[in-house]
This record gives C-alpha cells, structure tokens and sequence, in this order.
C-alpha cells in the first residue's frame, strides 16, 4: 500500500511555438530493407530533388499510395514523380544511413 502526493518535475526545455510539423533538417534514419516515412516539407518535391545523391544512391524503390517509384541505374522511374506534403512511403535501401529531405525545388 502506498500513500502520499507525487510530483513530476520537468527539466527539458520545450519549444514556445509547437507547429507539430517536423522541422526542417531533421535527420530521417533508414535500416536496410523497408522503411516507412514520412515527407514533412509544406510542398511537392520531386523525389530526385529531395533526396541527396547519397541517399538516392542506397534506395532501391519507394511505394506511396498509389505510385511507385524504382532506382534504375541512379534514375528513379515510375509513376512517383513527386513526395506529397505529410504522406507516408515505404522507402527500401540497401543499407541503413540518415539524410534530410531538400523541401525545395
């Protein structure tokens, strides 16, 4: 049996505007195999725009909903021509790395 008052003290300081968006240059994190993430930029980009040359270089395909998209030879050929703003992908790579999104054309 356990009696008494708790408290919660918080130590961590919080951002004053929460836009609960994830913010620009956060560093997406794949493993090797599927991986689903999200495209948090506000606009379409398109996918060879978007990813940096390392991260193109490892992934082998990307699956949204309802377009696809394949790495052949270093060029991404498919129906996925551009990531939507807050849509989910499931992102294949060979090898597990991080990148960051480039939100502009």
């Amino acid at each position: 049996y356990i009696s008494g008052t708790f408290g919660l003290a918080i130590t961590a300081e919080f951002p004053i505007e929460d836009t609960g968006y994830i913010e620009e240059g956060f560093d997406f994190c794949l493993v090797s195999g599927q991986n689903l993430v999200a495209f948090p930029c506000e606009n379409p980009v398109s996918v060879e725009t978007a990813l940096p040359e390392l991260a193109q270089a490892e992934i082998t395909s990307i699956i949204g909903a309802g377009v696809a998209t394949t790495n052949i030879n270093g060029q991404f050929l498919g129906s996925l021509q551009n990531f939507s703003p807050g849509a989910g992908y499931w992102v294949k790579s060979n090898s597990s790395m991080c990148f960051n999104y480039t939100c502009s054309e």
